[in-house]
């Protein structure tokens, strides 16, 4: 854990003396710290891996592909959490901005849409369903005050669609 802190901050504080400071509170924090050569070498180590991956990803344009083999690359946020064997709840994985896992990437993928959607003006689907509700018991009430009423006579009636009288029809058969 404490590589993984170092090479981070590394990456975004770009000074050695700073990296393994910073290593080394976040080590002191810790309820079983870690000797402080032992900090201060793997905050070094980190530093120097994290510089390299750096010069080369600069060199190359800022791009991920096609980086030397023999780099150490930032891990993924799945990869840190496997490696840290984070066991987070659901209420701390909502707080997070980032190290998100599937799940947790989809359900907020799915309340940003759904957000974008009602800013758009779409209805939710409960008032759809409460719509088709209203429609059905009109339909029924119907059928038992004229049962030899066409699919048009009732379609004009219920100010919708042909077909889609023929759909209602079908649902009060079945259900």
């Amino acid at each position: 854990m404490t590589y993984i802190y170092a090479f981070t901050t590394a990456l975004i504080v770009k000074q050695q003396v700073a990296t393994v400071e910073m290593t080394r509170q976040l080590n002191d924090r810790f309820t079983e710290p870690q000797k402080t050569r032992e900090v201060k070498r793997t905050a070094k180590d980190a530093y120097k891996d994290a510089i390299t991956f750096f010069d080369a990803y600069v060199k190359n344009n800022c791009e991920m592909k096609e980086l030397p083999r023999n780099l150490i690359k930032p891990m993924k946020n799945t990869t840190v959490l496997d490696k840290l064997n984070l066991n987070l709840t659901q209420g701390e994985k909502e707080h997070l901005s980032t190290l998100l896992d599937k799940a947790e990437s989809q359900r907020r993928d799915t309340v940003r849409k759904r957000v974008k959607r009602r800013e758009q003006g779409v209805k939710p689907r409960g008032e759809y369903l409460g719509k088709k509700e209203g429609k059905l018991k009109q339909l029924k009430e119907a059928l038992i005050n004229n049962p030899k009423a066409t699919n048009k006579e009732l379609a004009t009636l219920l100010q919708t669609s042909i077909r889609q009288i023929q759909r209602y029809k079908q649902e009060v058969a079945t259900g």
